[in-house]
């Protein structure tokens, strides 16, 4: 729970180092808005934009080497993709794909330098930060990794309510873009074991589950099976 407290409060400065470069050279900064779901970067592009999420929400996926694709993470408002070009990263490692609609901006990498550059305190803050946040997501990979399947559903559903949950008339309610197939990407196993998983949880008491959208129950219950 502090983990993802650190992190989201590493997202939020993130987010407001870019809107500070954004303030300083408005002619640089590049806007778009995506309708629904569509795939604005793809794995082995050359990395040379760093983007800004300033509304809805976007999965990162990777393919591994067996043809299987995983989601990696669920970004949201203030998140920013790419600033692993200010480590030496030249192309992305993952596919971004708007779930619902939302804006970006973004800046090209170049721009970005040559601002960091007369600002090396700046340029320190970003790294830091980018730095931060890469070693919380290994940290909570591996803890995911130490779980049986229904622990790592629970910890999933958990991430998702702590980060874009909604109040609801019976609970919190989890973001409604989001499919079975990708939950199960999320979660690092097949389609139909985490179906079962959320079925035993229904049964339980502890969520509810309509048409695609959950809405969790008992947190508490979910906390001691996800530890």
């Amino acid at each position: 729970m502090a983990g993802e407290t650190n992190l989201a409060t590493m997202r939020f400065r993130t987010g407001e180092l870019f809107d500070q470069v954004a303030r300083k050279l408005p002619d640089k900064i590049h806007g778009a808005t995506m309708e629904g779901r569509f795939q604005f970067l793809a794995s082995g592009d050359p990395l040379d934009r760093i983007f800004s999420l300033q509304s809805g929400k976007v999965k990162l996926t990777r393919t591994s080497s067996m043809g299987r694709d995983h989601v990696l993470e669920i970004l949201g408002e203030g998140d920013v993709l790419g600033l692993e070009s200010l480590a030496g990263e030249n192309v992305w490692f993952y596919t971004a794909t708007s779930l619902e609609p939302a804006e970006i901006q973004w800046i090209r990498v170049e721009d970005m330098r040559k601002y960091l550059a007369s600002n090396p305190n700046l340029e320190v803050q970003f790294l830091r930060l980018f730095g931060a946040q890469t070693q919380q997501r290994y940290e909570r990979t591996m803890d995911l990794r130490d779980l049986d399947v229904p622990g790592r559903v629970a910890a999933v559903l958990l991430l998702l309510m702590r980060r874009f949950g909604e109040i609801g008339e019976a609970g919190v309610v989890l973001p409604r873009g989001l499919t079975q197939s990708e939950l199960a990407q999320m979660v690092g196993s097949s389609r139909e074991t985490t179906n079962k998983v959320l079925a035993d949880f229904m049964a339980r008491g502890w969520i509810q589950q309509q048409t695609r959208v959950i809405t969790i129950l008992d947190a508490e219950r979910l906390i001691r099976r996800a530890s």
